[in-house]
C-alpha cells in the first residue's frame, strides 16, 4: 500500500523539534532575565533598608522638625542617586505624608503606619500610578521616647530585562540546543519516521472497515522487526474479527430462536387457566404469570429475579415451595397444599409443584415448576353437595315423620270422623308439599344437566297469567289475604314454554302467601313498552334483608330471619323460577324492604323471543 502524504505531514516532527527548540532557547532566556531581576532587587532591597534605618537614627531629629525636614530629604535623595528610587517622605504617626520628594509622574501610594513595634522597620510592596509597582522602605522616627513619625523611600520594581552582557550567553546556549534538534530530526528521520507511515495505513484500513489490507514494512532501520511483528499482530486480529463476526451473527440466530422459544413458551404459560411460577434450580424466580396477581396479590414483575423468601410472605407457603416435596420421583408433583389467600380469604387455592428435570440428563434437576390452581368452585361443589344431601334429609324426614305420626293415629283413632279428617287433610297436605319438593328437584336437576327441553308455544300473556292466578285460589292458601290481579287483555302474546312459565309464576305467588302478614295483600299485574314485557308479583309481608337478595336464589339457602325460620320451606322454589326465567332468555328482579313487603319483576325481551320462534321455525 503506497500512501502520499503531505509536505506537512512528512516534516511535521522536524517543525516541532524546532518549535521545540526556541521555546526552549526562551524559556532559559526567560529564566536568566528572572534570575538577573531577583539579584538586582535583593542587592538594592540590602542598600535601600540599610539606608533608610540609617539616615531616621542619625538624621530623625532633623527629618521631624518641619525646618530642617525639606533640606535633609534633598540630602537623602542626592545620597542615593539611583535610577529606580521613586520617592522619599516623612509621614506621621498616623501615615500621612508630611513631606516628599518624588520623581516625575509618580505619587506616593498610601499605607498604614505600622503598629507593633517588631514592625516599624522594614520593607513592603505597594501599588502605584499606572499599575507599576514600588517596594517600600520604611524606618521609625524617634521624638524622646516615642515614635513621631516614618521615614519612607520607595523603589520602582524593575522589569525583568535581559542586558547586553547576557546576549553572548544566550547565543552560546542556543547554538548546542539547536544542533541538538537536528541530531534528533537526523535520528527520527532514520528510526521513526516509518510510523507517520503506519498510522496513515492504519487510519485508511479503518475508514474502509476492511481487516484484510497489507501493511508496507520498510525496507531498512531498526523499527524493521517491530513492523514485523505488528504486520503478523494484524493479520491475527483480522482473522480473530472475522471470527468474532461470525460468532456473533451466530449468537444472534440463536438468540433469535432462543427468544421465540421462550416467548411461545411463555405464552403458553400463561394461556394456562391456573397461576404458573418457574424457578431455576437456585430457586430464583424466571417466570411469572399475569394471573398470579389475582391469586396472591403480586404483580409478576415484584417477583421475577428474585427468591421465594424475597416475595412471598405466607410462612405455610414459603416452607411448602422450598420443601423438597417436589423432587421425590422423576415428574412426580408433590402433595396439594390448599390455603386462603389474605387479598381473598372467600377462595380456596391449591399451591403443587412440579419438579423439572433436564431433557439430557433425566436426574439432573435444573428447576422447579409452582402451580396455583384456584379451587373454590370444587370446594364450594362439595360443600354444596354436602348441604344438599343434609337439606334433602331433612327435608324429605320432616313430612314422613308427619304422614307416620298421623297414620299410626289413624290406626288407633280410625273412628273418631273429625280427627280421620284433620288427619286425611294433613296428609294430603304434606303429600303436595313432598311432590313439590321433588318436582323442583328433578326440573333444577334437568336444567343442570342441560336434559330440559322447552315446548315452546305462542301464549296469550293475560290468559296465562289469570290462569296462574286462578290455581293459587282454587287452592285455597292464603284465605286471610286479599288478592289482586291487573294484567291487561291487550298484552302482546310471547312465546315459552307455558307449563314451565307456569311453575315460575306458581313459585313466586306461593312465596307471597307463605311469606306474607295476616289481612296482608298479594297482586299479581303485567305492563309491556316497546321492547319488554314486565311481570310483577307484589307482597305486603315481611319482606328481605337487602343482604340477602343475591342468596335468595342459591339452592336450599333460607334467611337466618326468625320470621322467615317460622314458616316452612325448602329454600327450591325461587331457584328454579329463576333458571326457568333465564331458560326463556328473560331476567329477573328483586326489590324489597323488611316489614313492608317484596316485589318480583321478570322480563322478557319481545325481539328475542319473535328471533327465537322464527329460528325454531
Amino acid at each position: 500500500m503506497k500512501l502520499n502524504l503531505s509536505f506537512w505531514e512528512r516534516e511535521r516532527a522536524g517543525f516541532i523539534l524546532l518549535l521545540a527548540a526556541v521555546l526552549c532557547v526562551v524559556a532559559i532566556s526567560a529564566m536568566l532575565a528572572w534570575a538577573e531581576r531577583d539579584a538586582t532587587m535583593t542587592g538594592y532591597r540590602s542598600q535601600l533598608s540599610g539606608l533608610v534605618r540609617f539616615v531616621a537614627g542619625s538624621e530623625g531629629r532633623e527629618l521631624a522638625g518641619e525646618a530642617t525636614r525639606a533640606e535633609s530629604l534633598r540630602r537623602i535623595w542626592h545620597l542615593h542617586d539611583n535610577a529606580h528610587i521613586a520617592y522619599v517622605a516623612v509621614t506621621d504617626s498616623q501615615g500621612q505624608v508630611l513631606a516628599d520628594l518624588r520623581a516625575p509622574g509618580v505619587a506616593v501610594p498610601a499605607a498604614p503606619a505600622p503598629i507593633a513595634p517588631h514592625s516599624w522597620a522594614g520593607d513592603r510592596e505597594l501599588a502605584g500610578v499606572g499599575g507599576s509597582r514600588i517596594l517600600d522602605f520604611y524606618a521609625p522616627l524617634f521624638q524622646e521616647t516615642d515614635v513621631g513619625g516614618f521615614l519612607r523611600m520607595g523603589m520602582k520594581v524593575p522589569e525583568p530585562a535581559i542586558v547586553p552582557e547576557d546576549t553572548r550567553f544566550i547565543a552560546m546556549l542556543a547554538v548546542p540546543v539547536f544542533l541538538l534538534c537536528g541530531l534528533a530530526w537526523i535520528l527520527y528521520r532514520r528510526e521513526f519516521s516509518a510510523f507517520g507511515t503506519l498510522r496513515a495505513q492504519l487510519e485508511t484500513l479503518d475508514d474502509a472497515a476492511d481487516f484484510s489490507g497489507h501493511i508496507d514494512i520498510p525496507e531498512s532501520g531498526e523499527s524493521v522487526k517491530l513492523f514485523e511483528k505488528m504486520s503478523s499482530l494484524f493479520d491475527k486480529a483480522a482473522n480473530e474479527a472475522r471470527e468474532y463476526a461470525q460468532r456473533c451473527e451466530d449468537l444472534e440466530v440463536t438468540m433469535k430462536i432462543t427468544g421465540f422459544k421462550r416467548a411461545r413458551l411463555e405464552s403458553v404459560l400463561e394461556a394456562i387457566p391456573n397461576a404458573v411460577i418457574v424457578m431455576d434450580e437456585t430457586g430464583v424466580c424466571s417466570f411469572a404469570s399475569a394471573k398470579l396477581e389475582n391469586v396472591l396479590g403480586v404483580l409478576p414483575e415484584q417477583i421475577n429475579g428474585k427468591k421465594t423468601q424475597e416475595w412471598c410472605e405466607d410462612q405455610q407457603i414459603l416452607e411448602f415451595i422450598l420443601s423438597g416435596e417436589g423432587r421425590s420421583a422423576a415428574g412426580r408433583a408433590s402433595e396439594a397444599l390448599r390455603f386462603s389467600p389474605q387479598n381473598a380469604p372467600e377462595k380456596t387455592i391449591s399451591v403443587t409443584t412440579y419438579p423439572l428435570y433436564s431433557p439430557t440428563h433425566p436426574e439432573q434437576v435444573f428447576g422447579k415448576l409452582v402451580v396455583f390452581s384456584d379451587v373454590t368452585a370444587e370446594v364450594m361443589a362439595k360443600h354444596n353437595e354436602a348441604d344438599f344431601v343434609a337439606h334433602i334429609s331433612h327435608e324429605l324426614k320432616t313430612p314422613l315423620n308427619v304422614l307416620s305420626m298421623y297414620s299410626e293415629e289413624l290406626l288407633e283413632e280410625g273412628e273418631n270422623e273429625a280427627f280421620r279428617v284433620e288427619a286425611i287433610n294433613v296428609i294430603r297436605d304434606e303429600v303436595e308439599r313432598l311432590a313439590t319438593m321433588i318436582n323442583n328437584l328433578l326440573n333444577i336437576t334437568q336444567f343442570e344437566m342441560g336434559s330440559m327441553n322447552l315446548d315452546r308455544q305462542r301464549v296469550r300473556l293475560h290468559e296465562l297469567l289469570q290462569d296462574a292466578f286462578d290455581n293459587i285460589m282454587r287452592s285455597g292458601k292464603g284465605q286471610d289475604l286479599q288478592f289482586s290481579i291487573n294484567v291487561p287483555k291487550e298484552m302482546s302474546p310471547i312465546f315459552v314454554d307455558k307449563d314451565l312459565l307456569r311453575i315460575a309464576l306458581n313459585n313466586l305467588l306461593t312465596n307471597a302467601i307463605k311469606y306474607n302478614r295476616p289481612n296482608g295483600t298479594v297482586e299479581l299485574s303485567a305492563e309491556e313498552d316497546e321492547d319488554t314485557i314486565f311481570i310483577y308479583v307484589r307482597d305486603t309481608g315481611i319482606g328481605i334483608d337487602p343482604k340477602d337478595w343475591v342468596k335468595i336464589f342459591d339452592k336450599f339457602y333460607r334467611s337466618d330471619d326468625d320470621e322467615v325460620r317460622a314458616r316452612s320451606g325448602h329454600g327450591l322454589g325461587l331457584p328454579l323460577a329463576m333458571q326457568i326465567v333465564q331458560l326463556h332468555h328473560g331476567k329477573i328482579d328483586v326489590e324489597s324492604e323488611p316489614g313492608k313487603g317484596t316485589q318480583f319483576t321478570i322480563q322478557f325481551n319481545k325481539q328475542s323471543g319473535i328471533l327465537r320462534r322464527a329460528t325454531e321455525k
